[in-house]
């Protein structure tokens, strides 16, 4: 069973906000009580969400049965059977929020569903750091901070789900790309996703960004790509090491196999993102990263915004913006995980 009980910070996560003292929440106050993201906890506990945007309907569906939770009410129906919560449930950045002593009537199922393929362990890599501030912009924010932060609230929103994290970097340090890689490939990852924010010589140019590996579509992504990989300048021999022939044949290989999932999960987080954030454009591209190159899991690139852009500046330094864009960011890895299993691991 899981309890969502949590502490303020896990709490934002779930309900993708940063909190401020005094926010209200469906009418009440944040500090005043706690609150259970019913689309985390189904995921967490495998019941089946669904979201009814007429009737106003939360669905949870699984071998425990199949509970229904109306906006605006603190009545809920389970299997048909009238029930009564504390307070009310109430919509909240694309999920269903009821009080917290709600979980009491949501055993867990009694049998999991028949999964072989689950999305278990994410790696979320916030690029740059340390010596390698990475993009900056002429007032002084730097990519290595925006992204970290951003990586941050996906890894509380995840653990809060019941998947594991592990963060290539937790502080502003340097990592070596090809140690990035190496994290997720000793951690067994199911998914690697690194986050960054963009910057070009023309300022005109803005927008979300997501990336899968192939080779470069276009001038603009064979620019990211130089950019990113760039990095490789900070650790001398590293790429000679990873050059070997029969090593490029066995990850092609692999890249195959994971270009599927790879396309995919960037989708799915495309799509939250253009449906969440204020945002001028949204591109869906592929290009050779280093750190995508060489893992050995579906994997993407995350680009935030153009910290070269004075209006996706403005929006990065908006906390407000950041958060919602991580919450955007972690229910497209949501849907992803949903699709995946659901589908047994091979996405349609």
């Amino acid at each position: 069973m899981v309890f969502m009980n949590l502490p303020r910070n896990i709490l934002s996560a779930c309900l993708g906000l940063c909190l401020c003292a005094g926010a209200t929440l469906g009418g009440r106050q944040a500090q005043a009580a706690d609150f259970l993201d019913l689309r985390a906890y189904s995921i967490a506990q495998n019941y089946h969400y669904s979201w009814d945007p007429v009737a106003k309907n939360a669905v949870l569906e699984g071998a425990a049965g199949r509970f229904q939770f109306h906006v605006g009410s603190e009545y809920f129906l389970r299997d048909g059977r009238l029930g009564k919560m504390d307070g009310k449930a109430f919509f909240w950045n694309d999920s269903v929020v009821t009080p917290s002593s709600a979980v009491s009537f949501l055993p867990a199922p009694k049998t999991a569903p028949s999964v072989s393929h689950i999305l278990r362990k994410v790696v979320i890599d916030a690029g740059h750091g340390g010596k390698d501030a990475g993009a900056k912009c002429s007032h002084g924010l730097k990519e290595k901070s925006v992204v970290l932060e951003v990586a941050q609230k996906v890894k509380m929103g995840l653990e809060a789900a019941g998947i594991q994290v592990v963060m290539t970097r937790g502080a502003d340090v340097f990592i070596p790309l090809s140690e990035r890689a190496q994290i997720a490939n000793k951690n067994g990852a199911d998914l690697f996703v690194s986050i960054h924010a963009n910057a070009s010589t023309t300022p005109s140019l803005d927008g979300f960004e997501v990336y899968t590996l192939s080779e470069a579509t276009d001038d603009q992504a064979l620019a990211v790509e130089r950019t990113e990989n760039s990095v490789i300048r900070f650790e001398p021999g590293a790429h000679a090491s990873l050059s070997n022939n029969l090593k490029t044949i066995l990850w092609d290989l692999k890249e195959t196999q994971n270009r599927k999932e790879s396309l995919r999960a960037a989708g799915h987080i495309s799509e939250r993102v253009t449906s969440s954030v204020s945002t001028a454009a949204q591109r869906q591209r592929s290009a050779n990263f280093y750190v995508l190159k060489w893992t050995e899991c579906p994997a993407v690139l995350v680009e935030l915004a153009y910290l070269s852009n004075r209006t996706d500046e403005g929006r990065l330094r908006d906390p407000v913006y950041r958060a919602r864009i991580a919450n955007a960011i972690l229910n497209g890895l949501f849907d992803y995980k949903n699709e995946f299993e659901s589908t047994d691991g091979y996405t349609k």
